[in-house]
């Protein structure tokens, strides 16, 4: 009878910083493939309320051209949002919409929209690249994060469009403070503000491995004195859990070629 085999994170003890509500489909497929992921959330993610800026370009919603999310975080915010206000996926029917990133399409899709502009790579400056070269006179909507990098909106406006940026959720450090066990083999980051709440307030200890998303999680790392020891090749949670398995197999190949003594075999 064949024995069967291991899966490639067996046993691994990896920490998951997302908030808690977004964590649940990384933790899955981490435990799956024989991890034993804990739940440690840096941030909740919080609506912006009230919101005149919101109402505003709600009310003027027939005067954009163009309407661009970057997280599905700002998707579900605009939905709510707009059912407030009584209005259908109807009303935007004449806008075309950009989005970064499969999980921020999925929520559009769930909302009822088609996103007509997606990047190559899951950064703003890819998203920028997708657009039209001419955007003189063209208005664009941006709802976001209330702290975000200023990549995109300024790249649009060098092109010539109107841009709104309208920050409709923020993210806040979840309570209590996180805590990294000692025996934590990785700590995932998915997120630039997840690595500023979770370094500020934890101390992840040295042996521990850090995997990012992608460069600019890797660049907020460094920025806290240390290193990303797994960076994710494609910007999503299943590129990142794809870096982690070729990690495991590189060190558990490396460990194969090494005698007892730490002498190459």
């Amino acid at each position: 009878m064949k024995r069967a085999a291991a899966k490639p994170l067996a046993g691994l003890k990896i920490v998951v910083t997302r908030p808690r509500d977004q964590a649940g489909e990384l933790m899955e497929a981490l435990q799956k493939l024989g991890a034993k992921p804990k739940s440690v959330p840096a941030i909740m993610i919080r609506p912006i309320r009230p919101n005149p800026e919101l109402a505003r370009a709600l009310a003027e919603i027939d005067s954009y051209h163009y309407l661009v999310f970057t997280s599905r975080n700002g998707v579900e915010v605009f939905s709510q949002a707009m059912k407030a206000k009584g209005l259908t996926k109807k009303k935007l029917a004449h806008l075309v919409v950009a989005c970064i990133g499969p999980a921020t399409e999925l929520a559009v899709k769930k909302a009822g929209l088609k996103c007509w502009i997606k990047p190559r790579d899951f950064v703003a400056e890819a998203l920028l690249a997708a657009f039209p070269r001419d955007l003189r006179g063209r208005r664009v909507l941006l709802p976001r994060a209330k702290e975000a990098r200023e990549v995109l909106p300024e790249g649009l406006e060098r092109r010539g469009a109107i841009v709104d940026v309208i920050p409709v959720y923020e993210s806040v450090p979840a309570r209590p403070a996180p805590k990294v066990p000692k025996e934590t083999d990785i700590v995932i980051f998915t997120s630039g503000s997840t690595v500023t709440s979770f370094m500020t307030r934890a101390k992840i200890p040295k042996k521990t491995k850090i995997a990012v998303i992608g460069p600019i999680t890797q660049a907020e790392v460094e920025k806290h004195g240390r290193r990303a020891d797994i960076v994710a090749e494609e910007f999503t949670a299943q590129g990142l859990v794809k870096a982690i398995i070729k990690s495991q197999v590189a060190a558990t190949a490396l460990r194969s070629r090494t005698s007892p003594g730490g002498k190459p075999t």
